[in-house]
This record gives structure tokens, C-alpha cells and sequence, in this order.
């Protein structure tokens, strides 16, 4: 899933004319680097809560959430910091001084999209908005994620006080459906999606003694979608059930008997809007396809470095911790 967030940006930094998004062409309202993100909400939802309900220690879950977060974060960041040394336009001692911040803003989730007087986009395909002179833009996510973290804690919170089982699973169907209050609010930020597929992974995690996950729940999404009028609901169902098809499919016998020994999505999110950017600066001569193979491949080695050297140590540190915690607090 990951590797679709690089091949739908890859129009932002190579020339695509004459190409479109696959997942653009079958959707019509998204593309495959959207769909992709809010299929890791979706996943990231059922984990999480899953983590939390079982365990039911919330000192443990904080500590384990910002484990995951935080250690291939900040090595994205401090090697992002070095790496623009190369591209910027002061004196070190001035890149220094102006650019000591971001490895710092960034550890604190206080995300820093650019770095003083550096900017290796090429000039004949700029972006808009925040993201014009983004050093990697694909950061925005994480601290969204972060904050859904503690909102899903802050139900748990609620129902055990209050003791009622009904808490939970009502809290998380108004998350589902809070977007849909307003058709121009989901329809003029298709990044809201985000909310409701964390919270339908939450669902399916409080729920799954009793929800089997299996091919007939995702087509059904679909089909709902597909016979809808109401563009709202209709993009909201269509969005959960095509990432709830990629989870399903992600469980499959087949795939899972081929899975990989080392889980690198996460440094493959993180590193691919940065990768991009480096690969269509110094090769700028490649095609699309090559561009994203290229981009594809340099990013999956960097990953997996990342994946072995800095956050498998990191949760390994982090189960010791959490394994104290859990029987002296």
C-alpha cells in the first residue's frame, strides 16, 4: 500500500502527461495516494484499539503508540536535515542556526514542512499551497494519526468510568459517520475520510468476536456505494469498502504466505515524497515509469535500513519497557 503513495505523487515532481491514476480512472473523486492513506488509518485503527482493549492499560498503549511513531520519524529527520545541507543556499553556520529546529519541531509532531532557504523541487512542476517548497510532504498524516490515537483512548477513558458498553461502539459510529453532517465538508476535503476509516477499524477491532472480516463485508460497502444517489454517503462507503477489499486481501492465505520478514510501509511512507524529490532532481531524464521504478527501489532499500537499524530496536526497547510498566503499574 505504500508504494501506491509514491506512484500517486509521482505526477507532482515527473512529467506525466498522458497518464492518469488507475484508481483515479475507476473512482472518478480520488486517487491511489489517498486511498492508500486511508488504508492505513483503516489498519492502523483495528491494531491500535485492539491494543487498547485487550490490554486495557493505557500507560502501556501511550508508550507503545509513541514508540511506533516517533524513532523512524525522527531518523527521517535528522537524515532529511543533512541531506538538505547539499541543497541549501546559506553559509553552514547560517543553515545551522535557521534549521536546528526542524529534527526538534518534528520529534514533537510540530511537523516542519520546509527548512530555511532550501528547496530541490524542479521549477516546471511546482506544487501549491503548503506543500510549494515541501520538504516531504507526506508528513501532514502523522500527526492526525497521533491525535486519533489519543481520541480513541479518550472513549476508552469514558466507557470505563461510566461503565456502559455502549460507550465505545456508538462514540465510534458517530465517527464513522460525523463527516456525512455536511456534503460540502467531506466533499471539499476528501482528506476527512481519514476519520471515519481509523474509527470503522476501531469498530471492527471492539467487534471482533463477532465480525468475521471476509470478502462479503467490503463488496457489500461497495455496492451500497454504488446504488446510492447521495454523493456523500455514496464516496464514504465506496472509500471503506475498496480499503477494507485491500485489507481483506492483505489477509489472504497467498499474500500472507509470501509476506515479507520485515514490515518497512512505515519507512516507505515516510521517506517517499523525500526520495521523489531527490530522484527527480538528479535524474531528471527518466520517464514516468522509470521514475517511480527507480523511486520505488531506492526508497524500499532506505526503508528497510531504517526498518532493521532503527525501529525494530526501537520495539524491542519499547516491549521492555512496556513489560515493566505492565507489572509495576
Amino acid at each position: 500500500m505504500a508504494s501506491m503513495v509514491i506512484y500517486g505523487h509521482a505526477p507532482c515532481f515527473i512529467d506525466a502527461t498522458g497518464r492518469s491514476d488507475f484508481i483515479a480512472r475507476i473512482l472518478h473523486f480520488t486517487y491511489s495516494g489517498n486511498l492508500a492513506v486511508i488504508t492505513f488509518f483503516l489498519i492502523s485503527g483495528l491494531l491500535v484499539s485492539n491494543s487498547l482493549f485487550s490490554k486495557k492499560n493505557w500507560k502501556v498503549y501511550l508508550v507503545s503508540r509513541l514508540f511506533r511513531l516517533l524513532p523512524g520519524l525522527i531518523f527521517l529527520s535528522i537524515c532529511t536535515f543533512f541531506i538538505c545541507m547539499y541543497f541549501t543556499g546559506n553559509s553552514f553556520a547560517d543553515y545551522i542556526q535557521n534549521s536546528a529546529s526542524y529534527v526538534f519541531n518534528n520529534a514533537k509532531l510540530d511537523i516542519q514542512y520546509e527548512i530555511h532557504n532550501v528547496s530541490f523541487l524542479r521549477e516546471n512542476h511546482p506544487l501549491d499551497g503548503k506543500y510549494a517548497n515541501s520538504i516531504n510532504g507526506s508528513l501532514w498524516t502523522i500527526p492526525l494519526e497521533f491525535k486519533m490515537y489519543l481520541l480513541i483512548l479518550g472513549i476508552w477513558f469514558i466507557s470505563r468510568n461510566i461503565k456502559n458498553a455502549v460507550i465505545i461502539p456508538v462514540c465510534l459510529c458517530v465517527g464513522i459517520f460525523y463527516p456525512l453532517v455536511s456534503q460540502s465538508v467531506l466533499g471539499g476535503n476528501e482528506t476527512l475520510y481519514m476519520i471515519p476509516a481509523f474509527f470503522l477499524g476501531s469498530l471492527l477491532s471492539y467487534y471482533k468476536e463477532r465480525i468475521c472480516l471476509n470478502i462479503f463485508f467490503p463488496v457489500s460497502l461497495i455496492m451500497i456505494a454504488k446504488s446510492i444517489q447521495y454523493e456523500g454517503i455514496s464516496n464514504l462507503c465506496m472509500m471503506l469498502g475498496v480499503a477494507l477489499l485491500f485489507v481483506w486481501l492483505a489477509g489472504c492465505g497467498i499474500v500472507r504466505k509470501y509476506r515479507l520478514p520485515h514490515d518497512i510501509s512505515y519507512g516507505v511512507y515516510l521517506w517517499g515524497w523525500l526520495v521523489e524529490q531527490l530522484v527527480g532532481y538528479f535524474m531528471p531524464w527518466l520517464h514516468y515509469w522509470g521514475f517511480i521504478a527507480v523511486s520505488l527501489l531506492c526508497t524500499f532499500f532506505i526503508a528497510y535500513i531504517s526498518c532493521v537499524f532503527v525501529e525494530e530496536p526501537s520495539q524491542k526497547l519499547c516491549k521492555k519497557i512496556c513489560s515493566y510498566m505492565g507489572k509495576y503499574y
